[in-house]
C-alpha cells in the first residue's frame, strides 16, 4: 500500500495526508522491525568486539610473553643468587644457553597469559560501551533538564566513560585473576632449574593441572590470591 489512512474511521480527504509514503509509517510493525533490527546490530556489534579484542590480546600477549618472563624471572630472583650481581643480559644468555630460547622463555605462561589477556580484553572492550550507554541514559533526563552548554554534556560524558572504564577493567581483571596467577607462578617456578645444566626439567605444566594444584593447596581462594591490587591495576589500565 503506497498511502496511508491514519483515520481508522473513514477515508482521508486531506490530499497532503494521503500521499504520506508507507515506509514513514508509525505503525507497530515498522517500529517492532526497527527495534529487532537495532538489537541485532548491537548483538553483533558486541560481538565483533569480544572475537576482535580477544583475538588480538592473545596473539599480542603470546608474542611478548618472552619478555614478561624474563621479567618475572629476574623480578623473582634470589638476591644471594650469583646471577643478580652479573646483570640481566648475562641472566638472559644463561637461561638461553642452558634451557632454550622457546622452553626458558616463550613457553613458561604463555597458554595462561594468552587466555589471561584474551579473556580480560574481550569483557572490558565488550561490556564498555555497554555500561557507559547504561549510565548516561539513567541521568540523561537530570543533564537536559539542567541549564548548560554543550561542553557541560561533554563533561557529563567524559565522566561516564571514566566510571565504565574503571569499573570494566577491575571487574574484567577480578573475573580472570586464576589465569595471570598461574602465569607467574609458572615462570617464578622456572628459576628452580637455573643450575640444571643440560638437564630438560619438567617445569612445564598445563594450565587445568596448575589449577587443581592451587586448589588442593590452597582451596579456591587461593586462586584469587592478590585480585585486589590486580582489578585496581585493571580499572587504571582500562
Amino acid at each position: 500500500m503506497d498511502v496511508l489512512e491514519l483515520n481508522p474511521f473513514g477515508p482521508v480527504s486531506d490530499p497532503f495526508i494521503m500521499n504520506i509514503p508507507a515506509s514513514i509509517s508509525p505503525s507497530p510493525y515498522n517500529t517492532c522491525r526497527t527495534n529487532t533490527n537495532s538489537t541485532g546490530d548491537e548483538f553483533m556489534k558486541r560481538k565483533r568486539l569480544f572475537l576482535s579484542a580477544g583475538i588480538a590480546s592473545s596473539l599480542t600477549s603470546s608474542f611478548y610473553n618472552p619478555l614478561d618472563c624474563l621479567r618475572v624471572r629476574w623480578q623473582t630472583l634470589y638476591p644471594s643468587s650469583t646471577f643478580s650481581s652479573q646483570g640481566i643480559v648475562n641472566f638472559t644468555r644463561h637461561i638461553i644457553s642452558n634451557e632454550g630460547f622457546i622452553n626458558g622463555l616463550w613457553r613458561p605462561g604463555v597458554t595462561s597469559n594468552a587466555l589471561g589477556m584474551a579473556s580480560s580484553s574481550a569483557l572490558r572492550f565488550g561490556y564498555y560501551e555497554t555500561v557507559r550507554d547504561a549510565l548516561h541514559n539513567n541521568s540523561i533526563t537530570g543533564i537536559h533538564n539542567m541549564e548548560g552548554s554543550d561542553s557541560d554534556l561533554e563533561q557529563k560524558n567524559g565522566m561516564y566513560m571514566f566510571i565504565a572504564g574503571l569499573s570494566c577493567g577491575a571487574v574484567a581483571y577480578f573475573i580472570t585473576t586464576p589465569f595471570h596467577l598461574v602465569k607467574t607462578k609458572s615462570q617464578a617456578e622456572m628459576n628452580n632449574y637455573l643450575h640444571q645444566i643440560g638437564k630438560q626439567h619438567t617445569g612445564h605444566k598445563a594450565v587445568l593441572s596448575r589449577f587443581s594444584m592451587i586448589v588442593k593447596e590452597e582451596g579456591l581462594q587461593g586462586l584469587y590470591r592478590g585480585c585486589t591490587l590486580l582489578s585496581l591495576r585493571g580499572a587504571f589500565f582500562t
